[in-house]
């Protein structure tokens, strides 16, 4: 299966087959990063050029070094294996985690938005999403496994999570703006219960330290 859905445009992917291609990229990323991790560990040598670390859908793993020029779809961390040795693994495993989990949220909505998904699917989607533990608590051993039965449906748009004020609009045909998008969504992850809200007209919103429903 290749990166876009065994040929398929992703113009017309659907919200299960982009859930799918998610839960299998994070199935392969999480198994890189635990029962894989000596594996990971050893591939990650800092005298190779750039690295990133890919999930694939088939829920396996790939390091390798990004696409040279322009690309359309958004790109892991580059560069993992070069911090490797500058930090105590356990605190670069959760580097490595956090930056994976800005991947795989930036690229699901990435082709959400260019599928033409509506604000009322692209939340359903984000909560089918986010019912899952991030990478980041996998590997610091803080998931939640409950937190998906607690959270009642539609609760993300109740959510109002305060944060550091941060402008910032992703256009979706500006594939250049991808890398920076994956630090947006780093630090979206990084905060406690801070909830993305994707409104109608702008694909991503956060405007004076607030993360909230938007209403156009």
């Amino acid at each position: 299966m290749d990166r876009k859905g065994k040929g398929q445009p992703i113009t017309s992917w659907t919200i299960h087959m982009i859930f799918r291609d998610f839960l299998g990229k994070r199935a392969g990323l999480i198994k890189a990063l635990t029962t894989d991790h000596e594996k990971f560990h050893q591939q990650c040598d800092p005298q190779k050029p750039y690295m990133c670390l890919y999930g694939c859908p088939n829920e396996t793993w790939e390091l390798k070094e990004p696409p040279d020029g322009p690309h359309e779809l958004p790109e892991p961390n580059i560069g993992v294996n070069f911090a490797r040795d500058g930090m105590p693994e356990k605190d670069w495993l959760a580097h490595v985690a956090i930056h994976s989990d800005a991947w795989l949220y930036s690229y699901a909505f990435y082709i959400a938005i260019r599928a033409g998904l509506d604000a009322e699917t692209r939340m359903q989607l984000f909560d089918m999403i986010d019912s899952n533990p991030a990478i980041y608590e996998i590997v610091c051993g803080t998931a939640n496994t409950s937190r998906a039965k607690e959270k009642p449906p539609g609760s993300s748009s109740k959510k109002v999570s305060s944060l550091y004020t941060f402008l910032f609009i992703l256009d979706p045909y500006a594939p250049s703006l991808a890398f920076s998008f994956s630090t947006c969504v780093a630090a979206v992850v990084a905060a406690t219960n801070c909830t993305l809200i994707l409104p109608d007209k702008e694909p991503w919103r956060c405007a004076e330290g607030q993360w909230g429903p938007y209403y156009g």
